[in-house]
This record gives structure tokens, C-alpha cells and sequence, in this order.
């Protein structure tokens, strides 16, 4: 799932609500709560923009903007650390903006992306029915930190695409200045056989404007390599679960099969495995494997090519 939210962030056909909604859907789903909230922060505004709500919370909110430190959200966002609020009616720091609260537990943790803050991310659940734990919250923040990569591939194709569209008319403008050019030049000279033979040299635009696409993804590319992190993590900074798995993974189980074979969800399994390649810094199931392998968790007799399931 969080490779196909990653993916969506750089379709052409994918706008930013529809991206976050399906990040909030995602979210839900791994905290097993039904209600949530994803704020961006705008900094023309200099505030934090409700962009998603789900569940209970009334959807008349949508665009409400807090400041730094306002209410939970800003709270969160100020801080940069996740907050539990176990009664928000009863709550002093909630915002003003929302009238006549509903009494749930809140769980908030900041969208960070590379050391910045770029939003927040909330869960909300009934207060009768649960609270959230420590466990709730090391999750919250995995969906987070997993969701603020997707957001800002967005936001990156966003930009790409707006300055090919600029690209575009600018080299359009420049080809017309140079054909009106050429024209003027074959009036003045009597002689049509000069136009056709400089239009001929005259720039392709589509050719022009893929072979700049083509630096600016070779630039992007060169950004992200240069930026991959050499400190592979240690295996005791893996949970028991997720040594579990890597074990299975490194001996050729499918998610489906490892999902069986553990009595757990087929989300929970791709939930984790996700958690391990980012921890790893690795984006396929065979690197992982040799590592476990190198790491002492499979004998090599026992290691086997796993699926390239995700």
C-alpha cells in the first residue's frame, strides 16, 4: 500500500486531496480507529490548513486554518512530537475555532520530511471505547513518516510539471519569434527557397522539452542517491515482529504465506515489511533477504529468492 501511495503522488491524474484521502484511508485502517484529520502547513498563510477529514468530525471544518501552536494541531506542529489528549471536550488547549466538541481521545503526530515539519497528522476514536497506547503511537508515527514522503513526491511532480508548462510556452513564443524571423527574411529576399531550407533547422519543441525533462529527472536521481543514509541499522533495532518476519522473507514466504503462517492480517504483514525496507534503506525484498542471511537470521541452506511482492 505504501508503494502504491508513493506511485500516486507522481501520476499526472492525481491531485493532492485525492492523494492525502487515500493516505488517510491507509492510516485509519493501520490504527484500526475510523475517524482522522491531515492538516498541511501553508506558509503564505503561516497556518496549518485542514485538508482531510474522516469519520466523525464534521467536514464543515475543511479549510479552517491554526496557527503554530493553536489548538492540538498547532500544538503538534509546534513542538514536532507526538501528543495524546485523552478527552478533547475536557481538553484547555483546544482550539476555539471548533464549537461544541465531541468527547474522544485524540492521538497527533507530526508530518515530517527531512528534518521539517510539513504538517499533522490525527487520529480520533470514541473515549468510552478505547485510549491510545504507546504502541498506537509508534505506528502513528510510521504512517507519518511514511505519508510525508508521499506528499512532497507530490508536491515535486507538481512543481516539475508546472515548469514544463512554462518551458513549454516559452520555447513555443521563441520558435514563433523565430519562423516570423525567417518569413520576413524570405519576403525581403525575394526567395522562398531560403525559408524552407532554415525551417528545416528550425528546434523541434517536443525534442527540446524532453531532453530537459530528461536533465531535470537525471538531476533528481543524482539528489536522491547522494542522499541515501550509509548507517544500515543494527537487528536489535528491529522489533520481535519484525524479526520474525524478515526471517520469513529471507526463506522465500509471500506476504499471503507469512500471514498464515503468523495468524495475522495481509495488512499487517505489508505494513511491516514496508517498516523494514525503510529501516534498511532498501526498496526490494532480495537485498533485505541476503542481509537477514548476513546477519545470521537464516542459514544460507535455508535462504531462498523471495517473491518480489511487496
Amino acid at each position: 500500500m505504501v508503494e502504491k501511495l508513493i506511485e500516486q503522488a507522481g501520476q499526472e491524474s492525481t491531485n493532492m486531496v485525492a492523494l492525502l484521502r487515500s493516505i488517510m484511508k491507509w492510516a485509519l485502517e493501520i490504527l484500526n480507529v475510523d475517524t482522522g484529520e491531515i492538516y498541511l502547513y501553508d506558509a503564505t498563510r503561516e497556518a496549518l490548513v485542514l485538508q482531510v477529514a474522516y469519520g466523525f468530525t464534521v467536514e464543515v471544518h475543511l479549510g479552517i486554518a491554526l496557527k503554530p501552536g493553536e489548538g492540538l494541531a498547532g500544538k503538534v506542529f509546534a513542538s514536532c512530537a507526538p501528543t495524546v489528549v485523552d478527552d478533547y471536550r475536557q481538553w484547555e488547549g483546544r482550539a476555539t475555532s471548533f464549537k461544541d466538541p465531541l468527547s474522544c481521545s485524540e492521538l497527533a503526530v507530526p508530518l515530517v520530511f527531512e528534518s521539517r515539519t510539513i504538517g499533522v497528522l490525527i487520529f480520533a476514536t470514541d473515549s468510552d471505547r478505547r485510549s491510545f497506547s504507546q504502541e498506537d503511537i509508534r505506528l502513528a508515527v510510521l504512517c507519518a513518516n511514511l505519508a510525508a514522503v508521499a506528499i512532497e513526491n507530490a508536491r515535486l511532480y507538481e512543481q516539475l510539471h508546472s515548469s514544463v508548462v512554462r518551458l513549454r510556452r516559452t520555447l513555443e513564443e521563441e520558435v514563433a519569434e523565430r519562423m516570423a524571423e525567417l518569413a520576413q527574411r524570405a519576403v525581403q529576399m525575394d526567395n522562398g527557397a531560403v525559408l524552407v531550407e532554415e525551417t528545416a533547422s528550425t528546434p523541434n519543441i517536443d525534442e527540446l522539452l524532453g531532453r530537459v525533462v530528461e536533465l531535470k529527472i537525471a538531476r533528481k536521481v543524482l539528489d536522491e542517491v547522494t542522499r541515501i543514509p550509509l548507517d544500515i541499522p543494527s537487528i536489535d533495532q528491529f522489533t520481535p515482529r519484525e524479526v520474525e518476519i524478515l526471517t520469513l522473507v529471507a526463506k522465500g514466504f509471500s506476504n499471503k504465506e507469512i500471514a498464515r503462517h503468523l495468524s495475522i492480517a495481509l495488512s499487517t504483514v505489508k505494513f511491516h515489511v514496508s517498516s523494514i525496507l525503510s529501516k534498511l534503506h532498501f526498496n526490494d525484498r532480495t537485498r533485505a533477504a541476503l542481509w537477514a542471511v548476513d546477519q545470521g537470521l537464516v542459514r544460507p541452506g535455508e535462504a531462498s529468492i523471495p517473491t518480489t511482492e511487496i
